[in-house]
């Protein structure tokens, strides 16, 4: 997954207001009412009862300073108590679960997952980037059926979006630099996929970006439709002129979407409290 730095965290949690306003203007909602209909939960739901823990994890390259606390941030935003672990790695998830927390966030440098406790559901980062994102894209759109979206980048944010695009009755032009990639992705998905990139980005209406390559504003459409969680933007000035809309943020759409899912998961009832639902005997 993409690394964030410290820049990019403190340019979040400097932001995550900003980010509030711009979905506003943009796809008339907010960030946890943006969360709660891509993860198919009821806007009504009373998340507010419920709490989380994020957990620092040292392996690889170690902790991200301030990414910890960050995603406290956004997490306390959409309605979810939430707090940073006082220990890091497995003492910390051990503390989470002595702390009676309902959902835990970890990430290293490959996976950022939540685990809502007492289901057997994890739920990931890349893909609830992409759902959340995919929705957007659908907001501002004004719904997807029978239209075309170009995903620029097939990595795991991209390719889990066809999916989610294609569900909404959509089709997909897959870019990517790398053909076994292209590949892959037809062969999964039974998409159409392209190298010319100048020719697919100047036909685009709609861009799904999850790629950090940049997209010359020359190369665009007036009125686009950008749906961009590739870290860093890749769009200059011009691109920012001639697009009607474009959507971004680092890191506060995919921990918004992980949270809604998680309260789902929780909340539909999937949730074990009690031992002797399964019938287990414990021990000691």
């Amino acid at each position: 997954m993409t690394r964030l730095n410290g820049r990019m965290i403190q340019e979040i949690r400097i932001g995550l207001l900003d980010t509030e306003r711009r979905l506003q203007d943009t796809i008339g909602m907010g960030l946890q009412s943006l969360a709660f209909k891509a993860a198919d939960l009821r806007p009504d739901s009373d998340v507010s009862k419920l709490t989380s823990s994020v957990v620092p994890v040292t392996s690889g390259q170690g902790v991200t300073p301030g990414f910890a606390h960050s995603v406290k941030e956004i997490l306390e935003h959409v309605g979810i108590w939430a707090e940073v672990t006082s220990f890091t790695d497995v003492a910390g998830f051990a503390e989470a679960v002595n702390n009676g927390s309902d959902m835990i966030f970890m990430a290293d440098d490959e996976q950022f997952v939540a685990h809502p406790l007492g289901t057997w559901t994890v739920v990931d980062n890349a893909e609830c980037t992409a759902l959340g994102f995919v929705q957007a894209l659908e907001e501002a759109a004004e719904g997807l059926r029978n239209k075309q979206v170009l995903v620029i980048g097939l990595g795991r944010v991209g390719m889990h979006a066809i999916p989610h695009i294609r569900s909404r009755g959509a089709s997909v032009l897959g870019l990517d630099i790398d053909p076994n990639t292209l590949l892959r992705a037809r062969e999964r998905y039974g998409i159409r996929c392209t190298l010319d990139s100048e020719r697919a980005i100047s036909e685009a209406d709609l861009i799904f970006h999850a790629s950090p390559s940049p997209v010359p504003g020359d190369l665009l459409r007036d009125g686009v439709i950008i749906s961009a969680p590739g870290v860093p933007l890749a769009y200059d000035h011009k691109a920012r002129e001639k697009a009607a809309v474009i959507i971004h943020d680092m890191l506060p759409t995919g921990v918004a979407v992980m949270a809604a899912k998680a309260c789902k998961s929780i909340l539909s009832g999937l949730a074990v409290r009690e031992y002797e639902e399964w019938g287990l005997q414990i021990n000691g």
